[in-house]
């Protein structure tokens, strides 16, 4: 019989041993291994033993996806709200329509602040209007600002007030008021737009029985800023604590 005496051997011989072993264990683990219980109510399989599953089938989530299912929006097991899908088209035209406007404070030191008067009626107003498809507040502040006074705006825009309101033909209207230039008003160059006869320079309190109810809180709520304080965010030109 053959002797195994050289070190390389008997390491060769015990490498062999321990994987026999290893084997074994494995082998004995995979035997003894219990299987999961059965799932009912008294006892439910412990959390992660299955695979997690999309509960819908696929043809439900195309179904889903193209707009007749509604999905159910869950927040700690509480329904919140139902969302029907439609196809984009649909979607973007049941989306609620809004009116962007802006215009612009021209002040001085003095807080005193610029209104033109309208050629078409006994009102005055702050330089400003609509925004045109593509623009945004700040650009039609700028727009509306150099088209009616000829006067251009500051290079950093800054907001006096933010107004939500609803605009006389009951659409929804957000209302935007930029920090216009500060301007002198015995040297100021104004240039009129055919919208407007006349402009004039007065503080909030002096604005404030020759304009709208609301048109003199917003002017309250500017002059407010251009003392120190934060722009407010408004609605119905008024600060959410003061209105239901």
């Amino acid at each position: 019989m053959e002797r195994w005496s050289t070190p390389r051997d008997v390491l060769h011989i015990w490498s062999f041993c321990a994987i026999l072993d290893n084997l074994q264990c494995v082998k004995h683990h995979r035997r003894v291994k219990p299987p999961l219980p059965a799932k009912t109510d008294d006892h439910p399989r412990p959390a992660g033993s299955l695979k997690r599953l999309n509960p819908r089938p696929r043809a439900a989530r195309r179904q889903y996806a193209d707009g007749p299912a509604v999905r159910e929006s869950r927040c700690e097991g509480k329904q919140l709200t139902r969302h029907p899908r439609f196809p984009r088209a649909e979607w973007l035209a049941r989306r609620a329509r809004i009116l962007g406007c802006a215009a612009s404070l021209v002040h001085e030191d003095e807080r005193r602040i610029m209104l033109l008067h309208t050629s078409w009626g006994d009102a005055w107003q702050l330089p400003g209007g609509g925004h045109d498809d593509g623009e945004d507040l700040w650009r039609t502040a700028v727009r509306e600002t150099f088209e009616e006074t000829g006067l251009a705006m500051p290079e950093v825009p800054e907001l006096p007030a933010v107004d939500w309101g609803v605009h006389p033909e009951g659409v929804p209207e957000v209302f935007a008021l930029f920090k216009g230039p500060l301007v002198d008003a015995g040297s100021v160059e104004v240039r009129l737009s055919d919208e407007h006869d006349a402009w004039r320079m007065l503080t909030a309190d002096e604005w404030a029985p020759l304009v709208p109810p609301r048109q003199a809180r917003v002017l309250a709520a500017a002059t407010g800023v251009l003392l120190g304080g934060r722009c407010p965010y408004l609605r119905e030109a008024g600060h959410l604590a003061d209105v239901p």
